[in-house]
């Protein structure tokens, strides 16, 4: 299975392989960057606080979409406390309201209508 999921010495590499031809060289053959892990706490003071702006923002598309009031709560709790990702291995609290935010950013961006 490893040969498969390294093809070519490379990590995705049977996907970056049969994506040939399709993405552009510079997108299919970069290096993997993952989602940024962050424990700085200044980090994490500054993306809770943008969040809440959003998430306290009734013209914001996340409305639709997610319980505002919940949101609110975990974003009060000492999310430095907490280490349990929610999604994937990756996504901690602070991940989770970067995240987010830059969905609330893509729906206005591309005027995304929930019907």
């Amino acid at each position: 299975m490893m040969v498969l999921k390294y093809y070519q010495n490379r990590e995705k590499g049977l996907l970056r392989h049969a994506l040939e031809g399709i993405l552009p060289d510079d997108v299919l053959w970069r290096k993997k960057s993952p989602y940024p892990k962050t424990h700085n706490p200044s980090y994490t003071k500054a993306v809770v606080g943008e969040a809440l702006a959003v998430l306290n923002n009734p013209a914001s598309p996340l409305y639709q979409l997610l319980d505002m009031d919940v949101l609110k709560r975990i974003a009060e709790t000492d999310l430095s406390a907490s280490n349990i990702p929610w999604f994937g291995q990756l996504m901690s609290g602070p991940q989770l309201f970067a995240y987010l935010i830059q969905a609330d950013h893509w729906m206005r961006e591309y005027k995304v209508q929930i019907v």
